[in-house]
């Protein structure tokens, strides 16, 4: 036995309010889907939907480097608006990428010890971004350093660099230094070091940084005889994204 369900238009409806109630019906169902992508598009900014664009608009938000525009109660971006040369500047300015800290220290530097890590300099940096929970923000350490010994005589000597956080972790992988007594007369020598590290940090907040050595031997223990001093200059560059 076969069955047929008969689907077409009532004969009581007329042809002119069937079409009209099929384009409303499917406009319904078009708001309907539609709904929750208007919803998620405001989770930065009113105007800037999902899409091209989006990302970019969300990163340079979290980063600080551009804003809200109009009243803050809209939420909105403006996103077709001009820029003006002053704005240019304060986006510039608040990106990030120059050096935020330089210091340095004089020729004698520090008195590298063995015991434990001496403090040759110390850095404070302001890592660029807005506040919040997960806005990490990169800053990248650089380290140049010589490492000098006052005589060679009782060379072979060794130091040991490597940089620090402000909980006092290392972070950096060690950079050994080995000073000979090339000359056979025990005469000063100087060694150059260069040392990178780029850190995560919150954004919005102020960081320490440390460049701290030993003074060792081959074997690991104290250098009594020959001390070893270090100099040099820390500069951190601030990022406003993250890794």
């Amino acid at each position: 036995m076969r069955v047929e369900i008969d689907i077409r238009r009532p004969r009581w409806l007329p042809a002119r309010f069937s079409r009209r109630w099929k384009l409303l019906g499917a406009a319904a169902v078009v708001g309907l889907v539609a709904a929750p992508v208007g919803v998620l598009a405001n989770d930065k900014f009113n105007d800037v939907p999902f899409g091209a664009g989006h990302e970019e608009v969300s990163q340079v938000a979290d980063a600080g480097i551009a804003r809200g525009c109009g009243s803050a109660s809209l939420n909105n971006f403006c996103p077709q608006n001009n820029v003006t040369r002053l704005q240019m500047a304060q986006f510039l300015s608040r990106t990030g990428g120059s050096a935020s800290a330089v210091k340095h220290n004089d020729a004698t530097g520090a008195l590298l010890g063995g015991d434990s890590p001496t403090t040759i300099l110390t850095l404070d940096a302001t890592v660029p971004g807005l506040i919040g929970p997960g806005r990490n923000q990169r800053v990248k350490v650089d380290a140049s350093v010589t490492v000098r010994a006052a005589s060679t005589a009782d060379c072979p000597c060794e130091a040991t660099l490597f940089l620090q956080n402000e909980t006092g972790a290392q972070f950096s992988t060690e950079h050994l230094v080995t000073i000979g007594d090339f000359s056979g007369i025990g005469e000063p020598t100087n060694v150059q070091v260069a040392i990178s590290y780029v850190f995560t940090a919150p954004a919005g907040t102020e960081q320490t940084y440390f460049l701290s050595g030993e003074n060792t031997t081959e074997d690991g223990l104290t250098l009594d005889p020959q001390p070893l001093r270090a100099h040099g200059e820390l500069t951190a560059t601030t990022y406003p994204f993250p890794n």
